[in-house]
């Protein structure tokens, strides 16, 4: 961690959390760890807005594989032929806001097992549940709740659907990320645990993980970083 950037997170979130991050990077120097807290966000949120207040040049849609496909080249989409290929594969769905031929922000939503940026390891929850993952808003186009907006219009869809509601899950020293979700409305309801230690990972989640069905397994086959990755979005 930079000294800037140190100062900025003292700035932000204080001591105690900035030297948490501090003592946590430190100690995946030497091993693997993660510690994640899940969250739920159930019934519908309309703490961004509608979509209808964004500006008209915006419009939110599902975005299907071909369209997508078009904004592999771009850097600040991070969309690559083989994430696409493996979540169209799954069923995922994605939705996000285009403005004219500009891919502007999005998310994935999906009710199956996730493949995590860890080799072999998904996430797995209940069905009742919508898992979010890959939200991001494209560095040209932030600063106007894309993305809080985008997820209050696909959660509508979903719960139209029958689901409960949205899941996810953020790094326990993700602060920021922490705080937008809060503000969402989302609440924590566990934590998961993963550790790696020769070559091996131990997972572990808590007991306010059950009623979600909500933890981290091995499928038993190579995993690849194409997929989510145990890191909060950017948006």
């Amino acid at each position: 961690m930079r000294i800037s950037e140190l100062r900025r997170s003292f700035a932000s979130f204080g001591a105690v959390r900035t030297l948490a991050d501090l003592a946590l990077r430190i100690i995946n120097r030497v091993v693997l760890l993660h510690l994640v807290k899940a969250v739920a966000l159930e019934g519908r949120s309309d703490r961004f807005g509608s979509c209808d207040d964004c500006d008209p040049d915006y419009r939110f849609c599902r975005l299907d594989e071909e369209t997508l496909r078009r904004f592999t080249s771009d850097p600040g989409c991070e969309l690559s032929e083989g994430f696409l290929r493996d979540a169209f594969a799954r069923g995922d769905a994605c939705y996000g806001f285009l403005r004219g031929a500009e891919l502007a922000a999005y998310s994935w939503y999906t009710r199956r097992p996730t493949l995590v940026g860890l080799p072999g390891v998904e996430l797995r929850f209940s069905d009742r549940w919508v898992h979010i993952y890959k939200g991001l808003t494209h560095p040209a186009h932030r600063g106007r709740r894309l993305h809080g907006r985008g997820m209050t219009k696909a959660l509508a869809l979903q719960l139209a659907g029958g689901a409960r509601g949205l899941i996810s899950y953020v790094d326990v020293t993700s602060w920021a990320a922490r705080r937008s979700l809060q503000r969402a409305g989302y609440v924590a309801f566990g934590s998961v645990v993963v550790v790696r230690l020769f070559g091996r990972y131990l997972l572990w989640a808590s007991p306010g993980c059950r009623q979600h069905q909500f933890c981290l397994a091995m499928t038993g086959a190579a995993g690849s970083d194409e997929h989510e990755s145990l890191s909060p979005s950017r948006n």
